[in-house]
């Protein structure tokens, strides 16, 4: 095997996904407009010498405060065309998935858990990881955590951009983020991609995936039901709403809002008492509906901003929300309390 040292060079990329090359430090022209530059990972995990990308398809459902779910049962694999050892920075097919990927189902040691035992191609890879001694869950848990810090390193701007219009809660958005993960399963974004391919006719095997992302997101956001007669488009009336989710399905923290110290309307001034019935206003509960009936709807799909609570951890008090608006603090402690009172709610 050829050993190769790519530490000091950079992926030059343009905005259109085109014109991928490797070139040094020194070489680049960093004042050309629609092109960017990323550093390349010179040890990537390969499998049967294949490099990959692992894509996650993720869905904001809200804005302000933000809630973002992953499409968790599955995930699409691409790997390159042509190993990537003997190393040649001029064969693209070597480092880069093209649209004429190698599909998973031709790589020999994931074919037995894809072709003949039915894995998904997320169980697959799991599966061969694991056969290398490896964990895989901290990897995934590193890909959450990345989109995470994605959407609120942005957060301000959807916010104002939200501003602008009436209504901004009917809103959601799909993307599909990029990864490669390198020989210690350390991970790194590659891209966001605002307007993924879902069709198959190229890879008609990916069909499955394609169509259960498109079913899941639907039915997280409302636009299809599986209970009451009504989508996104056709809202439910009142009673049928109510049938869904009523006010008393949100109330939290019965021990606290019970208590002394958040009787009077004054208490609603602090974080203690936020949450009680007299203190929640009409946009608070709409807030907290929509992330009932997300829950309700989740299917395929993991919540993973607001972060999901841990049950053993659910009760303590004074939970740091440094870098939190007061909706993401708010949101967050809601599913706390959701989570205290039934332990169905600390994984969604």
């Amino acid at each position: 095997m050829q050993k190769i040292t790519l530490k000091k060079c950079l992926c030059k990329k343009s905005n259109n996904h085109r014109g991928i090359k490797i070139e040094k430090v020194e070489d680049l022209e960093l004042e050309n407009d629609g092109s960017f530059i990323q550093e390349f990972i010179h040890n990537p995990l390969l499998i049967d010498g294949y490099k990959f990308d692992i894509g996650l398809y993720v869905t904001l459902t809200s804005v302000d405060p933000l809630r973002i779910h992953v499409h968790q049962s599955d995930a699409l694999l691409r790997f390159c065309p042509e190993k990537y050892h003997p190393f040649d920075q001029k064969n693209k097919d070597k480092y880069v998935v093209n649209d004429d990927y190698l599909p998973l189902w031709k790589v020999p040691s994931l074919s037995k858990y894809y072709n003949d035992l039915g894995f998904s191609f997320k169980d697959t890879l799991n599966a061969y990881i694991r056969s290398l001694g490896k964990d895989p869950e901290a990897m995934w848990d590193q890909m959450y955590l990345t989109i995470v810090e994605v959407y609120r390193s942005q957060e301000e701007r959807f916010v104002k951009a939200a501003s602008h219009y009436p209504h901004s809660s009917a809103f959601f958005e799909m993307v599909r983020f990029d990864f490669v993960i390198d020989s210690d399963l350390s991970v790194y974004l590659m891209e966001a991609n605002m307007s993924p391919n879902l069709s198959s006719a190229h890879f008609p095997p990916n069909r499955l995936l394609y169509e259960q992302v498109i079913h899941s997101v639907l039915r997280l956001v409302g636009v299809i039901s599986g209970s009451v007669d009504s989508d996104l488009l056709h809202p439910p009336s009142k009673d049928a709403l109510d049938m869904q989710v009523h006010d008393k399905d949100l109330y939290v923290f019965p021990e606290t809002c019970s208590g002394d110290d958040c009787s009077s309307s004054s208490s609603c001034s602090t974080r203690k008492c936020e949450l009680c019935k007299h203190c929640l206003k009409q946009s608070d509960l709409e807030m907290l509906k929509g992330a009932w009936l997300e829950g309700a709807r989740q299917f395929a799909t993991k919540r993973i901003f607001p972060p999901p609570v841990v049950r053993n951890e659910a009760g303590s008090e004074g939970i740091q929300y440094e870098g939190f608006s007061d909706n993401n603090r708010k949101m967050h402690e809601w599913y706390r309390g959701k989570c205290l009172m039934d332990v169905s709610w600390c994984n969604k």
